[in-house]
């Protein structure tokens, strides 16, 4: 096993001589093997080792594990990092599933302490189960070919030694070696959805249809990891004949970053060259891939073959308009959060003589906001007779409940609102998929925010806690001009 782990290190260049390497140990079977494996190859070649132990206080036993990594360093003299977080305490103040938490928290412990000891790679345990249990929860989800790699062998400094190996080696490898390891018992728990694919799927494909599933997973993932690597280079090669750059090309329109591509080229490129084009211009303006899905690059293709002029609205304040020989793509500064400033003018908890009036938005009594329409605001007293409009555009706030300014803003990580009177809170997310709002659309939406507490998903819900009640003394109202209300649409 350390000789096939050996030449899959050397296929992908993960170690060289005098790296130095900081490893993930959980104290479980794969990064156990990989700790041992790694020493073993430190015989062929010179390169150091940092063990860092993350526990994220879920478990009980947690505090065994980290004594059993401490243990198995000072056995070996290597030098040994313990991480503590509470992890279910983070994911509640994040917003983030248990499981995003603890990942989060892992990799910030392994960059920290890399930096630290000036290390120049990170080591994890992951396995050719892993791998093909990420392909399979992609390829439910639905995925590009890169999402149907898995997971890469070597991404910037993070290297994966174990991932030619299947858990069944690796438990026949510390068997032999008779080196113990951790269980975990939430490993077995069918409550994270790869655990499902893991100890449901994958066992039954196993069983009944194809006794190599893993193995043949994991194969078919380095074919298009090779396919996508390809495909990536021809996207490059057409960038460079097809798109011109420019950068801050128009300030007084306020054009941030442009991108022109050439028409009568890239119509005779392939269509899955077009698609990984889009993408890669997309995300070259945008900064990030985060949320540009298939459907945006689909409506800039589509933009191709449409009149001149014609323009399509996309994430990140981006905007995609058909020219005569060219489609661009430009980054806008000026759709950006707007600060709604409501000065309290009054000191005192109940508004006296010139109640209703108009607030300030941004310095003006009201704003127009691309998109969404004009935003009104008035500040009066609440007088228990008067009825709650129950309108799309037309909401009602408890003012006493205000102690920040609020952002109008597209929504952010982190995001929440609080659903109902035992304040129990929904991210965002997970409320717009209840809500069925298409995914396409989620970006484009504007939201009344303070921090990250979403006062008013606009056009749709307000957080409970915002809510006029009996208590309230004082209402905001903010009225969307421009909103169905007014028998248009936004």
């Amino acid at each position: 096993m350390v000789e096939k782990v050996q030449r899959y290190v050397q296929k992908y260049r993960m170690i060289e001589e005098n790296d130095s390497i900081v490893v993930g140990v959980s104290g479980g079977a794969d990064s156990v093997c990989l700790l041992f494996v790694l020493q073993e190859l430190q015989k062929y070649m010179p390169f150091s080792l940092y063990v860092v132990h993350v526990n994220h206080k879920i478990r009980e036993e947690a505090g065994e594990d980290a004594d059993y990594v401490k243990q198995i360093c000072e056995n070996c003299k290597l030098p040994y990092f313990l991480v503590e977080e509470d992890v279910e305490a983070l994911a509640k103040k994040e917003h983030l599933s248990s499981e995003e938490a603890g990942r989060k928290v892992r990799y910030e412990a392994f960059a920290k302490v890399c930096t630290e000891q000036k290390a120049n790679k990170i080591a994890v345990a992951h396995n050719k189960n892993d791998r093909a249990e990420t392909v399979l929860f992609n390829l439910f989800r639905g995925s590009s070919i890169k999402g149907l790699n898995g997971i890469a062998p070597v991404r910037e400094q993070i290297i994966r030694p174990l991932l030619c190996v299947e858990r069944s080696e690796i438990e026949a490898y510390l068997q032999e070696n008779q080196i113990p390891y951790c269980t975990d018992r939430t490993n077995a728990e069918d409550t994270y959805t790869r655990n499902k694919i893991r100890n449901r799927v994958l066992p039954y494909v196993s069983e009944q249809i194809c006794e190599n599933v893993i193995t043949h997973i994991s194969d078919t993932a380095e074919v298009l990891e090779e396919a996508e690597a390809f495909l990536h280079k021809m996207t490059q090669m057409s960038y460079g004949k097809l798109v011109t750059e420019e950068r801050e090309l128009e300030i007084e329109t306020n054009v941030e970053m442009e991108l022109q591509i050439d028409i009568e080229g890239f119509l005779e490129l392939d269509t899955i060259l077009q698609k990984y084009l889009i993408m890669t211009c997309l995300h070259k303006v945008a900064g990030s891939r985060k949320d540009i899905t298939s459907t945006h690059v689909q409506k800039v293709i589509e933009l191709f073959s449409k009149p001149v002029n014609k323009k399509v609205n996309l994430p990140y304040h981006m905007i995609a308009k058909k020219n005569y020989q060219t489609v661009t793509i430009c980054s806008l500064t000026d759709i950006k959060d707007v600060k709604i400033e409501i000065r309290k003018e009054m000191q005192n908890d109940n508004l006296q003589g010139e109640a209703e009036q108009n607030y300030l938005i941004s310095a003006n009594q009201s704003l127009w906001i691309e998109g969404l329409g004009r935003i009104e605001t008035r500040l009066f007293p609440y007088e228990k007779t008067k009825t709650i409009p129950e309108k799309t555009y037309t909401k009602w706030f408890n003012y006493d409940k205000i102690d920040k300014s609020m952002l109008l803003r597209h929504r952010q990580t982190g995001d929440y609102l609080m659903i109902n009177e035992q304040n129990n809170t929904k991210t965002l997310k997970e409320y717009m998929i209840h809500a069925k709002i298409p995914q396409a659309d989620r970006n484009q939406l504007y939201a009344l925010a303070v921090d990250n507490h979403i006062v008013w998903l606009i056009g749709y819900r307000i957080s409970q806690y915002y809510k006029v009640d009996q208590n309230t003394k004082n209402i905001l109202e903010v009225h969307i001009v421009g909103g169905n209300d007014n028998g248009r649409t936004c």
